[in-house]
């Protein structure tokens, strides 16, 4: 983006961007327009008589306001549709929402800023043709060939147009909502560990995960999953402490303790492990599998520190991606570690998840005993290093907050049009990770939906999830219990203001959540054995 010499004082709060692609550094990249199969690319003059072309546009169309519109809307859509086109490779300089951001002091300096401005300006003065341009905006949108795909500055601009509720019942009577609901599904769907996912198979390997764990230990009843340890190592999670180790060697006793989360002390006088390697075996094959498949960083291994002569003379990993542990890598030739203190083994290059890691030891170079203290795997768990930076997760929140809009309609519930989005929506609320501006719309969008529900509610859908087995993520926590206390007891913008008759509706709809809840809480306890028999009765859906 280019700068001015006055940037400082302008401070713009909105500042569009010219696509990457169009840039001089990345023109040779350019992969030109899906629909037309063009090739475009912009010199230093190309661009500056384009950016002055469409400024004069701009100005031309402040002056004749909505004469311009209505006329460029009904004898010239395809200057709409270029419009949108040319603003569906552009994106915001800033990462604020698209609620957020505001036209104060909007300092337009590049082609994309004077395309996103008439397009604004069209829709300020299209008195007689909004319906016009909502439909050619929902047409174009859900004509390309990845609608999901929605651009922050095209989201932008639709949450502009329709923030008034005139327009918004106006999209909505043109199917924008449906365009939304699908759009939205489609993208939770595309997410990694998304609804597709979840709804299909992650019930059945976690039936199967905690079946093998009974069988193995003896134990019966329901098992949670693992987490790694809080503790960062470098700013990544130790997931050794979660994972089973096993030897080839069957000398190879209490190797769990080389997981601990925790490393011995470093003055300590005897090893943490300890093995024996006798006449003829040079070499220890260390397996640690792990519950479920992680972006794996580093493997540390730290041997004993008083005693450096017995760490290993060489260490050489192995890394399996597939539960079925058909698949195994070497990541090269085995590293020579004589006298180190520490051992750092990067495994950021392998491209995959990683779901075992098999340790090569060699024998001390001076000693038949091996010193260890402990073993760690650095890494993130695969939604926090693909979910979180995925442009889908970006396109996601675009569509959410445009359904949020035309949720609020009285004439329009996402139950009828789209009955299967809620139990997806509240899905990917509690199992994945999300930043705060992510939660809040979701949040809202719940709400709405549940003030227009009848039968089934998001209370009993969040129970249902939960109940099933599902996990919640430790972030969502905090929003849950938000989300809970306000459809149980809180009271909305609508109904402070309602008549006497709403007011009973409202106070009736939080009686059957708070049922639903304490019904939903006792079945949880009960699965895990923890209700008394005299109390379960009197929570019972009767008697509630």
């Amino acid at each position: 983006m280019k700068k001015t010499g006055n940037e400082s004082e302008m401070d713009p709060l909105l500042d569009t961007t010219q696509l990457p692609d169009f840039s001089r550094e990345n023109a040779q990249n350019y992969r030109g327009d899906q629909r037309t199969g063009g090739n475009v690319r912009f010199t230093d003059r190309q661009e500056a008589s384009i950016s002055a072309f469409l400024r004069e546009v701009s100005v031309y169309c402040s002056k004749m306001q909505s004469q311009m519109a209505d006329r460029l809307l009904r004898n010239h859509p395809d200057v709409i549709r270029n419009l949108l086109s040319l603003l569906s490779y552009c994106t915001i300089a800033h990462d604020r929402e698209v609620e957020n951001i505001t036209l104060t002091k909007w300092n337009q300096v590049s082609i994309a800023d004077y395309a996103l401005h008439i397009l604004l300006l069209i829709s300020k003065y299209a008195d007689e043709s909004m319906n016009d341009l909502l439909r050619l905006v929902i047409e174009t949108v859900s004509r390309t060939a990845h609608p999901m795909v929605l651009s922050k500055p095209i989201a932008f601009a639709i949450v502009h147009m329709i923030s008034t509720p005139v327009n918004q019942t106006r999209f909505a009577r043109l199917g924008g909502h449906l365009l939304a609901a699908r759009e939205l599904e489609r993208s939770l769907g595309a997410l990694p560990g998304g609804m597709e996912d979840s709804y299909s198979f992650a019930p059945l390997l976690r039936h199967l995960a905690s079946l093998s764990a009974q069988v193995s230990s003896g134990t019966s009843g329901w098992l949670a999953p693992k987490r790694p340890s809080e503790v960062k190592v470098d700013g990544l999670y130790n997931f050794a402490p979660i994972c089973a180790i096993s030897s080839t060697s069957g000398l190879a006793h209490q190797l769990r303790t080389l997981l601990a989360a925790s490393p011995p002390h470093r003055r300590a006088r005897a090893a943490n492990w300890s093995y024996h390697f006798y006449s003829g075996e040079e070499w220890l094959d260390l397996t640690l599998t792990l519950p479920y498949q992680i972006m794996l960083h580093e493997v540390q291994i730290r041997p004993h520190a008083p005693a450096l002569n017995t760490g290993p003379s060489a260490i050489q990993v192995e890394l399996c991606p597939d539960p079925g542990f058909l698949t195994w890598t070497v990541l090269g030739p085995p590293a020579t570690t004589t006298g180190f203190s520490k051992i750092r083994i990067p495994t950021i290059s392998y491209p995959y998840p990683v779901h075992a890691v098999r340790i090569h030891i060699r024998k001390p170079p001076d000693s038949s005993n091996l010193g260890l203290s402990q073993i760690i795997l650095a890494g993130m768990s695969t939604i926090h290093g693909m979910c979180i930076s995925s442009t889908t997760s970006a396109d996601m929140i675009h569509w959410l907050t445009i359904l949020d809009k035309v949720s609020k309609l009285d004439d329009y519930s996402i139950w009828k049009y789209a009955p299967s989005l809620p139990q997806a929506l509240v899905a990917f609320f509690l199992s994945h990770p999300l930043n705060a501006d992510a939660y809040a719309r979701i949040s809202s969008l719940l709400l709405h939906l549940d003030e227009r529900a009848k039968i089934t509610t998001i209370v009993e859908l969040i129970l249902s999830h939960i109940i099933s087995g599902n996990t919640v993520d430790g972030e969502a926590l905090g929003w849950l219990a938000d989300l809970l206390y306000s459809f149980c007891v809180g009271e909305n913008e609508r109904i402070k203001s309602a008549t006497q008759s709403l007011v009973h509706l409202s106070h009736h709809m939080h009686v059957i959540r708070q049922r639903q809840l304490i019904t939903g809480v006792a079945s949880l306890l009960k699965k895990q054995g923890k209700i008394p028999k005299s109390y379960e009765v009197s929570v019972s859906p009767e008697n509630a």
